[in-house]
């Protein structure tokens, strides 16, 4: 039992490095200005990085009453 919890513990205090690489290319928002006008953005902000301490804006689009299915690609090639 006493060996059983020395382990235990070693398996909780052990720190390890974990790499996520998450790639977004598209991103696409379904709007209808008609029936929301005040919960509808007009401007939609795209941040990236590791964390909240670091984000950095790597697109800006500004919306005109959007209706429907609204595309951003983040690639720099429309996908469609």
């Amino acid at each position: 039992m006493l060996k059983a919890q020395s382990f235990l513990h070693c398996q909780l205090t052990r720190y390890e490095l974990y790499l996520s690489l998450l790639l977004f290319l598209l991103i696409v928002l379904y709007m209808v200005f008609k029936l929301d006008e005040s919960y509808t953005p007009s401007k939609v902000s795209i941040r990236a990085g590791d964390g909240f301490h670091n984000l950095k804006e790597i697109k800006t689009v500004e919306l005109v009453k959007p209706t429907g299915w609204v595309y951003l690609s983040l690639s720099g090639v429309d996908p469609r």
